[in-house]
């Protein structure tokens, strides 16, 4: 980074790399059939960067790159390689001032990522149907969100990002041909055009059209004392004994895979308590594997909170709804949970007249009291689409 930006001191260095930079260069034009980078990386954090260096780069207000990102970003440069971006510069800039116009930038800083689902890779979605058909489920919208998010330039450099906000539902995305050939859905990452600190996500059908949009930040809020407090408060809500296997081809339609409810133990006017199990105690694997970005969320048990909220806006209204937006969905524990973990999960909410809910959705740990995760601010709104039974498998 110095070398492209410039710093005091180091005009031999800029001039060595720019050595090495004309020669990769070289060789790419005459070895076509190799992958040639030269990364003009930023201070890593560690190695030669002491203390006092890494002050001095406060004060520039270069960020330095973690280890883990700065590793990941190599092994992406190899897999992802476009032979046409032979130069690369990693890392933070310290000017204030954007070095080429600021539409290009906004136009060069625009990353796509294509999910391809199929019955080979993603049997669990076999688990997920509304009337006899396979509906992308919206617990997966926000793993591949966070996941392409953590991928992209934009984010690997605040660390890793595991928090959503303002996912707006504006149709689903049925796969009525899952079980015969895979689909091709792609997510659309841009900053945002006034506040640089927000990615935009959109994710696209396979015909191009907008389905799902929501925005990336890097910085979840605390959650510990909420979770305590909810859970606290759960204590004055009623008593009740509902299986998980009673609501499932009642008022849920998941199937297997996705049946992750297993007691409902408090439900009243404000809210609603139950038990619940992980994605692998469900029988999943990984979902979409990659060396690059591992799961960040355990979706079958997030959709377990999904599916307790709509059975306390039953029990309000008497009716079936759907989700069609959260405010913010922040992981404080990344990853699939182990099959032997108990999850406890606490929905807390008001109806919006007769049309629907609005939710706030904890999970954490049955030993502990440790949040896992949060959902503030989901809707769900009685839809004549809203099934009752569907899941298979």
């Amino acid at each position: 980074v110095a070398a492209r930006t410039g710093n005091a001191g180091q005009s031999d260095y800029a001039m060595a790399n720019e050595v090495l930079n004309r020669v990769a260069n070289e060789l790419a034009k005459t070895h076509p059939g190799c992958v040639v980078k030269s990364i003009g990386w930023g201070p890593w954090e560690g190695g030669m960067v002491t203390p006092v260096l890494k002050a001095k780069f406060d004060e520039m207000g270069v960020p330095l790159i973690p280890l883990d990102n700065g590793a990941r970003r190599f092994v992406a440069e190899l897999q992802q390689a476009d032979p046409a971006e032979v130069e690369v510069v990693v890392g933070g800039m310290p000017q204030d001032a954007p070095l080429i116009d600021p539409q290009a930038a906004g136009a060069a800083r625009r990353a796509t990522y294509d999910v391809v689902v199929s019955a080979a890779t993603d049997p669990y979605l076999f688990s997920h149907q509304v009337n006899g058909v396979v509906v992308v489920p919206l617990v997966m919208v926000q793993e591949w969100f966070l996941r392409a998010a953590n991928a992209s330039r934009e984010t690997e450099f605040l660390g890793e990002t595991r928090f959503l906000r303002k996912l707006r539902v504006l149709k689903g995305i049925p796969l009525p041909a899952f079980a015969e050939q895979p689909t091709r859905l792609r997510i659309g990452l841009e900053p945002d055009a006034a506040d640089g600190a927000l990615l935009n996500a959109t994710l696209y059908d396979a015909d191009g059209v907008a389905r799902f949009t929501a925005q990336v930040v890097s910085q979840p809020p605390a959650g510990a004392e909420t979770a305590r407090k909810l859970a606290e408060a759960s204590q004055a809500w009623p008593n009740v004994s509902i299986a998980g296997a009673d609501l499932y081809g009642a008022q849920l339609f998941h199937g297997p895979a996705f049946a992750t409810i297993e007691q409902v133990d408090r439900l009243g006017e404000q809210g609603a308590s139950a038990e619940l199990k992980s994605s692998r105690a469900a029988g999943w694997d990984a979902p979409r594997p990659s060396p690059l970005t591992p799961p960040l969320t355990d979706p079958a048990l997030i959709d377990g909170g999904l599916q307790l909220a709509r059975v306390w806006g039953y029990d309000r209204l008497q009716q079936l709804t759907l989700p069609t937006a959260l405010e913010a969905f922040v992981v404080y524990e990344p990853g699939l949970l182990d099959a032997g973990r108990t999850v406890r999960c606490y929905v807390e909410g008001k109806p919006i007249g007769q049309a629907g809910t609005r939710t706030n959705i904890w999970f954490v740990d049955a030993q502990s009291g440790a949040p896992i995760a949060e959902v503030r601010g989901l809707e769900m709104y009685v839809s004549s689409e809203a099934p009752l039974t569907g899941g298979a498998r």
